[in-house]
């Protein structure tokens, strides 16, 4: 606390994967951002179950998440098939679900080698030095990109409603501001689900998580 009343762009991430009654009491430390369950949250019910606890009260408050499609740590099985879809549709989601999402090295490429048997990179960059051909073929920077501008309010937008979605939860975010009427979970999806639609991908929700993703899912607890 003392650090942000100095400097208050200091931005602190509680990297914690833990459990949630931790995760919290982190947050209510003074960390500006935390680490998240969306990793593996991947059917409908499941991030429709896990928005709603963010978005209700006292957690909206206080918990300011941060979605991560991937960490250094972690290749959630659902990534490691390699489809570009799937990629697609979890930084859609990520992006769209949350003021505030993360990346991590390798994942535009869509780097997807695996431990066998494990949710954890063959060739790890904790490791080794990894050496990037950024412009590798079939990479998805610019879906990536395309998604952050649709995030940023002043920029322009054909998709009027997508975009008002992104600026409605960037400002709630922001401002800790309620809105008029609150959006909820069931309402993002279908947003997020016609952005899919519209650009030809489909989401990530559409198939069923893999038994092995399934049984490595952190159980919800409150």
């Amino acid at each position: 606390m003392k650090v942000q009343l100095r400097h208050p762009d200091i931005i602190f991430l509680a990297e914690a994967f833990t459990r949630p009654k931790l995760m919290k009491g982190l947050a209510k430390l003074g960390f500006t951002q935390s680490y998240t369950y969306f990793t593996w949250r991947t059917q409908k019910w499941e991030l429709e179950q896990y928005l709603n606890e963010l978005t209700a009260y006292p957690e909206r408050d206080f918990y300011r998440p941060n979605f991560f499609v991937n960490t250094p740590d972690i290749l959630p099985y659902h990534l490691q098939s390699g489809e570009a879809w799937m990629f697609k549709s979890r930084v859609a989601l990520a992006a769209t679900l949350s003021g505030n999402y993360g990346i991590y090295n390798g994942f535009e490429l869509l780097e997807h080698d695996p431990i066998p048997g494990r949710e954890e990179y063959l060739d790890s960059e904790k490791y080794e030095i990894k050496v990037r051909d950024w412009d590798k073929p079939d990479n998805i920077k610019p879906y990536i990109r395309d998604l952050n501008r649709a995030r940023r309010p002043t920029q322009p937008c054909n998709r009027p409603a997508i975009c008002a979605s992104f600026q409605s939860m960037t400002a709630r975010h922001r401002f800790h501001q309620h809105p008029p009427t609150r959006p909820t979970a069931s309402w993002w999806l279908s947003r997020c689900r016609a952005s899919h639609t519209n650009s030809g991908f489909r989401s990530a929700t559409s198939r069923s998580a893999s038994p092995a993703s399934a049984a490595t899912s952190p159980p919800l607890k409150t």
